[in-house]
């Protein structure tokens, strides 16, 4: 999901809820601000978008240690469903996408975590 986070401060604010500012300069309108989910003002300048990846409500904000919780997440899963691939990384990778698609609909994992993550080989986590 995309966040700011306010320089200043370090707060941090889901770029949804926020509310961009803008003021009319001549014919255009130019972007100048936002107000935060609980109605601060922040200046467009104190102020950097980055994304954050929401997975079984934690906020990750690296994207490999993302990956890394949403695959062990997975393999666990497979683990307990006694689901092997072997060699066959087709069905792997159509097991994954399927499981986070299921996830994200429910909600579990935000739409950047699904549409940006990978499955991390299960060797390559032990």
């Amino acid at each position: 999901m995309q966040m700011l986070i306010h320089k200043l401060t370090d707060e941090t604010c889901d770029l949804e809820a926020a509310t961009p500012l803008y003021a009319k300069h001549i014919s255009t309108y130019v972007h100048y601000g936002y107000l935060n989910e609980i109605g601060e003002y922040w200046d467009g300048d104190d102020v950097e978008e980055f994304t954050a990846y929401r997975i079984f409500g934690e906020t990750w904000e690296d994207e490999d240690e993302a990956a890394e919780m949403l695959s062990r997440a997975f393999w666990d899963m497979c683990e307990e469903c006694g689901i092997e691939f072997g060699n066959d990384r087709p069905a792997l990778s159509e097991a994954f996408n399927a499981w986070t698609d299921s996830l994200c609909k429910d909600g579990d994992i935000c739409g950047d975590s699904y549409e940006r993550l990978a499955v991390i080989d299960r060797a390559a986590l032990l």
